[in-house]
């Protein structure tokens, strides 16, 4: 058997493991989706593809096994959604963990990623209201989509690889999670509306000087609980409610040589308690309109002189 049909187990109620000795290269759409009491499957080492929705909806499924030598390169979307795995391994040929793959997996704790990793893209919603606590970004990941870690509430850290290759982090990516600290890889430009907004204990954003973010959007660290940031060289616009309700912010910090033209009062709106703003001089800003909290002397402002 080369192949397994779509939907050929689909809802097999009294399915409960499932061992493929033989040599099988693709399991295609709903395969085993609504088996409702499977509990493990061996993937072998041969298969390159697992279908749309192939094992989604597998409730009491705990256990994957997936081989070191593992040729998998494709898994669909909600291909894994609603299982109970704990822990999951990414084979090293996948390139793209589908949108939705792993979206309300409740269970799910840890996903760990093989060192020789072609990892190059996660899929929008892919871990998408899930009980993942930690996840280290491989190097050669450069998007991490839309809503990919959006509401997983036990979601404390996560880390990135020396010299990572991302450079897109979607909109409302982290929004809603568990972050207590991020620092942003260098090569990230664009930074999405709400990626990391109502993140209630994210309380340190580090971003390197040299940081080629040029923009910081819509509500982007808007409701969380920073209290000071340093904004890199190359952002020029902090847009409407970037900052907003972020009550803890007390110090925004401008690098050498920035190249912020405009922010305005709307940037750090409804109850921030913004107090200082530093290293506005030697800046092309153009257009400033104050946060109405800003009750002493900014710091280095326009000219180098000090106004209250």
């Amino acid at each position: 058997v080369k192949k397994m049909k779509s939907s050929a187990f689909e809802k097999c109620s009294s399915l409960t493991k499932v061992e493929i000795l033989s040599r099988l290269d693709e399991i295609e759409d709903s395969c085993f989706s609504y088996c409702e009491n499977l509990t493990q499957i061996n993937i072998p080492s041969s298969t390159t593809k697992i279908g749309n929705s192939c094992f989604s909806s597998c409730s009491l499924l705990e256990t994957i096994i997936l081989l070191e030598n593992s040729n998998l390169q494709k898994k669909g979307h909600l291909s894994f959604e609603k299982v109970s795995i704990e822990n999951n391994t990414i084979p090293p040929l996948i390139t793209k963990i589908s949108d939705n793959c792993f979206k309300n997996c409740k269970n799910l704790k840890n996903v760990n990623f093989m060192a020789n990793s072609n990892l190059q893209i996660i899929g929008e919603s892919a871990f998408e209201n899930s009980g993942l606590q930690e996840i280290t970004i491989p190097p050669l990941v450069t998007r991490i989509s839309d809503n990919c870690f959006k509401d997983c509430k036990n979601l404390k850290n996560v880390s990135f690889i020396a010299n990572s290759n991302l450079q897109i982090i979607g909109e409302n990516a982290f929004e809603n999670s568990g972050l207590q600290e991020i620092t942003i890889p260098q090569k990230v430009s664009d930074l999405g509306s709400c990626a990391f907004f109502n993140c209630l204990s994210l309380n340190k954003v580090n971003l390197s000087d040299n940081s080629e973010i040029s923009v910081i959007k819509f509500r982007t660290f808007a409701k969380t609980s920073i209290n000071k940031i340093k904004i890199p060289s190359n952002v020029s616009v902090i847009a409407e409610e970037a900052f907003s309700w972020c009550n803890e912010l007390t110090t925004l910090k401008l690098t050498e040589k920035s190249k912020l033209k405009t922010f305005d009062e709307f940037s750090f709106n409804h109850d921030n308690g913004i107090t200082t703003i530093y290293g506005l001089s030697e800046t092309n800003i153009t257009s400033v309109q104050l946060p109405f909290s800003l009750v002493i002397p900014i710091l280095n402002v326009i000219n180098g002189e000090c106004s209250a």
